[in-house]
């Protein structure tokens, strides 16, 4: 009878395993263009905040390419890009970062952040339904905004630092908004095929 229970119990210990090694993949969700226009309309609050904070902290550092993401269990992604493609520039940085700890801290004090803005900034984000922002430098928009999703495309909100002028490209290319933050966001589509 002990030995059933503990058949039971290895059972369920390997499914959730799985379920947690395969939920970055199989389990995510899979965004429609309306869901993320609807998004963005219902949280437009959220996204400006979580740019302004997110522009405010990257002002205090001349770094050209910063990703911020949400990592699981209250941790964060950070990476800092280096400015020129070399062997020896080397990415800063990584995944699962306890905020408080050392390792955050040190790279904290490279961009003149501290932990309660990495605090808001995770609150703020987590407000958009989504779980990565960053800093891209080129030529066209400044901020990125992704939300969770997998597969072979993926979408993102991209942020102007000025409103974007009226396309005749129905859906894409297109403001967000007529008014508001929403004039400087588009919804961009990239595909990997």
């Amino acid at each position: 009878m002990k030995r059933k229970y503990l058949f039971i119990l290895l059972g369920f210990l390997i499914a959730v395993t799985c379920t947690k090694c395969l939920g970055d993949s199989i389990f995510d969700k899979k965004y429609s263009h309306e869901w993320l226009v609807r998004n963005f309309h219902e949280n437009e609050t959220g996204f400006a905040d979580a740019v302004a904070l997110f522009k405010a902290g990257i002002s205090k550092t001349n770094q050209k390419d910063l990703s911020f993401g949400l990592g699981n269990w209250g941790t964060v992604n950070l990476f800092i890009y280096p400015t020129v493609i070399d062997p020896a520039n080397k990415i800063i940085g990584g995944e699962g970062l306890k905020i408080g700890s050392p390792e955050l801290d040190s790279i904290l004090a490279m961009l003149k952040w501290d932990n309660e803005t990495v605090k808001r900034l995770r609150e703020k984000l987590a407000q958009t339904n989504c779980d990565w922002i960053r800093k891209i430098d080129n030529g066209h928009h400044v901020i990125e905004i992704y939300p969770n999703q997998t597969g072979w495309g993926a979408f993102s909100y991209a942020i102007f630092d000025e409103p974007i002028p009226d396309s005749p490209n129905q859906g894409y290319g297109r403001p967000l908004s007529d008014t508001g933050f929403g004039r400087k966001v588009e919804l961009n589509y990239t595909s990997a095929l």
